[in-house]
């Protein structure tokens, strides 16, 4: 019999002591977690875990985490992956993203909210580089540090929060002129679902033809994530960062719009969570259907009204338009399409000039 791994170990440790786990009581708490603690860290010692309560089916979640140090990523992986069977436990790596109406961390003396907190960005190598402006921070203000580390592991998960980030700066938000036209924090995982799906390599800086158009928005290497109200509702557009220095916009004459519509509780007509992955995984379909199809040009989307909108330039629509039929047909929620040949993207020109223009009212 060959020596067993200090995986194999774990988890055999594990099986003939779940049932105390399962049957958490307050006594000797401190006890048990105590021990599971030292026998997780024999694996790395960066290794923590939280334990859920017991759900309907009497089952409970184990979480192992690295706490947030990447360098035991590894680790986490390779334990998860080597765990047996256990039906009565759901076994998850890192810890996941915190799904609430309103992200805060309270200090006692001040509540930090992400939606207080602006950001901008550049990617470099699929990674972001990312500037947090927070009201009152000064170097000194660790508690801060520590409320804001914490709004993002709670917005995007243990996992994204160490590896999509590859820089990370604090600010007082008084250094900003104009604080409201960069993105609050909270829209920060609609980027990094983006960025996980390819959508984004910031490889180009945004070069606008009338670039006192993007006055706020524009910074070097900056994707256009823009905010604001149009027709009086509230929206959050994404734009590509390449579309004004495009140069083979003949190329791609073909404009077509996809629309997809969803019911919304919030009275403004934006979407919640669960919605918002929805639409994320259709817009991924009908992307990489395009794709497969012709030579495609994602250039931007808006989500308002209880709808998102998305416009795409396509190289060739005849072999792509029986695709699209069927895929509006199957679509989980109600989808349909415009198209239209554009040769020099006239209407995309125009729609961009006045979402620019709607951003720039809703600010004076």
């Amino acid at each position: 019999m060959g020596i067993l791994s200090p995986e194999a170990k774990f988890w055999n440790w594990f099986q003939q002591s779940q049932n105390q786990y399962l049957e958490l009581e307050n006594q000797n708490l401190e006890e048990k977690f105590s021990q599971l603690g030292q026998k997780i860290k024999e694996v790395d010692e960066d290794l923590t875990f939280a334990i859920s309560p017991l759900d309907d089916q009497g089952k409970r979640e184990f979480i192992i985490s690295a706490d947030g140090v990447s360098d035991a990523f590894p680790a986490v992986i390779k334990l998860v992956s080597q765990a047996p069977p256990l039906p009565l436990w759901t076994i998850t790596p890192f810890r996941a993203k915190v799904e609430m109406d309103e992200y805060h961390i309270d200090l006692g003396h001040r509540t930090i909210k992400a939606e207080e907190v602006r950001f901008e960005f550049s990617i470099i190598e699929a990674r972001l580089e990312l500037h947090l402006y927070i009201q009152g921070y000064h170097p000194e203000a660790e508690d801060i540090l520590i409320a804001c580390q914490i709004l993002l592991d709670s917005l995007l998960g243990e996992y994204d929060a160490a590896t999509k980030i590859r820089f990370l700066a604090f600010h007082d938000l008084a250094e900003l002129e104009a604080p409201d036209q960069l993105p609050q924090l909270e829209l920060l995982p609609m980027l990094v679902d983006d960025l996980n799906r390819g959508r984004l390599d910031g490889s180009l800086p945004i070069i606008p033809e009338n670039t006192e158009l993007l006055e706020g928005y524009e910074v070097e290497e900056l994707y256009a994530l823009l905010q604001g109200m149009f027709h009086n509702l509230p929206n959050f557009v994404l734009i590509n960062p390449n579309f004004y220095q495009f140069a083979k916009k003949r190329e791609f004459p073909w404009l077509l719009g996809i629309t997809i519509q969803f019911d919304s509780e919030d009275p403004t007509g934006l979407p919640g969570d669960t919605t918002n992955q929805i639409l994320d995984v259709m817009e991924g379909e009908i992307l990489d259907l395009l794709a497969s199809k012709s030579k495609t040009y994602l250039v931007y989307k808006i989500t308002w009204n209880r709808q998102r909108q998305v416009y795409f330039h396509l190289k060739d629509w005849l072999i792509t338009e029986e695709s699209v039929k069927d895929w509006v047909k199957r679509t989980a929620l109600e989808s349909s399409y415009e198209i239209a040949y554009e040769r020099d993207w006239e209407s995309t020109r125009a729609m961009l000039l006045v979402l620019f223009e709607a951003q720039k009212d809703s600010l004076e």
